[in-house]
């Protein structure tokens, strides 16, 4: 039978108390949680066991809708459980719960199915929702691909934080001792405030900027490509 040292907090499961369910090619046996739990609360009845630490939590299984939840088994600290040491396997059943936290590790190998079903999660507002994205700080956004980048990426080429540096130029013979000068090569650079802007450093994304034109000055090509 299950037995439970009070001084290590050992919970030790017999082989003989498990249920065979497969013996080739593997040994898989079978231990009922509602079972187990039963027989902890039988121990912290009984004259040894009533002066000790409570074993565990129990929430029974719940109906609602037509659908039945699953009871729930939490092993209470400081309690360890312990498996007859063998090769075989443990399927865990009949409740949710944390016994494959709570296991003295050696050669049996054990089996949760721990179903989560509905979880509760904190209540979110829509516009706690909205904060979290139009609040944020678009200097965090420092990841290519993320949605924030490529937003504060875009502001940048709309000349937000913006710096065009290494200006190439071509004079254009138009006749008549008329000229025109062309930019026709650049570099620009985008970054997150304007001191960075002043001081060219810190960017976050550069870009090459191409520019052709035809024999009258007139652009003909344009290309801005990032690095």
């Amino acid at each position: 039978m299950i037995s439970i040292d009070p001084l290590t907090f050992v919970i030790s499961v017999p082989k003989a108390d498990l249920s065979l369910i497969q013996e080739t090619p593997v040994e898989i046996r079978e231990l009922n949680l509602n079972w187990f739990r039963l027989q902890l609360k039988a121990w912290e009845d009984d004259e040894e066991g009533i002066v000790q630490l409570k074993t565990h939590n129990h929430n029974t299984e719940v109906v609602l809708g037509g659908l039945t939840f699953a009871r729930v088994v939490e092993i209470l600290d400081p309690y360890s459980v312990t498996f007859e040491d063998g090769q075989y396997a443990v399927n865990l059943v009949g409740a949710n719960s944390n016994v494959c936290d709570k296991i003295s590790l050696n050669q049996v190998s054990i089996r949760s199915a721990n179903s989560a079903g509905l979880i509760s999660i904190p209540a979110i507002s829509t516009d706690d929702i909205v904060d979290a994205i139009w609040g944020s700080n678009l200097a965090d956004y420092d990841v290519d691909g993320t949605f924030g980048y490529a937003f504060k990426s875009m502001l940048g080429l709309q000349q937000h934080n913006f710096r065009l540096k290494d200006q190439q130029y071509e004079k254009i013979d138009l006749g008549n001792n008329n000229f025109k000068y062309v930019l026709t090569g650049a570099t620009i650079r985008i970054y997150d405030n304007a001191t960075d802007v002043e001081n060219d450093e810190n960017y976050f994304a550069e870009y090459t900027l191409i520019a052709l034109y035809d024999v009258n000055g007139n652009c003909t090509a344009y290309s801005v490509v990032l690095v």
